[in-house]
């Protein structure tokens, strides 16, 4: 017998639910073919690529071994790798891949680092995340327009113009990258040391020494930077 409209519609939407359903547990159950993909992208096209031990984890994150073979037979034998948004790290860090090829990724944090809880009731922490990023983004501004990141002694206090007179300002922003610098929880400036050759991109850390002001330590003490902001939203994102 004929179908009601209402009935029809929610007879369509389950269908379409269903369908939209097995598409994406389709792509969640196949990561051998997203490795093959993105490994490719960073490998010789006159290579075959061969994976084992692959195992996705929260953000859409895949890690496994691959292992190279040339045309000529040659192979470079099973080496990690991490595929993060669709690209590969065929190289990945020790702590890259102990942190985000885990399904507790912050106790791996804090097993090699010292930083945790990471949550949101850690106030200082998450002060110091805010903060770096913060810092970040001022610089990332600053590199853009001065063709190079701040390398004098005056260091951070040159994205603050009311603090320091910049040399050959270029296109330097009227009214500077920052009102003004932030300090850490303990009220202590955050250190930075940067780093550039050239016109090649910068790279650069700001750090916290954490509550004992000393390098080190775990908990409060530990020592937070740039270079965990990565793991810290990571997690925050995953909630693990």
């Amino acid at each position: 017998f004929p179908l009601s409209w209402k009935t029809w519609q929610k007879h369509v939407h389950r269908n379409l639910t269903l369908a939209l359903f097995l598409i994406v547990c389709t792509a969640c159950s196949n990561p051998a073919e997203e490795a093959e993909q993105a490994m490719a992208a960073v490998h010789p096209k006159r290579t075959e690529l061969e994976f084992r031990d692959l195992k996705r984890f929260p953000e859409d994150i895949i890690c496994g071994q691959y292992n190279a073979v040339s045309v000529m037979g040659e192979e470079t034998g099973y080496r990690r790798f991490i595929i993060r948004g669709g690209h590969a790290n065929k190289r990945p860090s020790d702590p890259d891949y102990a942190i985000y090829c885990s399904s507790e990724p912050a106790k791996e944090l804090q097993r090699l680092f010292g930083i945790g809880p990471v949550d949101h009731s850690n106030a200082t922490l998450m002060q110091i995340l805010a903060d770096l990023n913060t810092l970040s983004e001022a610089l990332e501004s600053y590199e853009k327009d001065m063709y190079s990141l701040p390398t004098g002694k005056a260091g951070l206090e040159e994205l603050v113009t009311s603090k320091v007179e910049v040399m050959a300002p270029r296109k330097y922003r009227e009214g500077g990258y920052i009102e003004q610098l932030p300090q850490d929880p303990w009220h202590r400036p955050y250190l930075y040391k940067a780093s550039q050759l050239g016109g090649v991109k910068g790279t650069y850390e700001i750090k916290s020494l954490g509550a004992d002001g000393l390098a080190g330590g775990s908990g409060q003490d530990a020592d937070v930077s740039t270079d965990h902001l990565d793991y810290l939203q990571h997690i925050l994102a995953t909630g693990t």
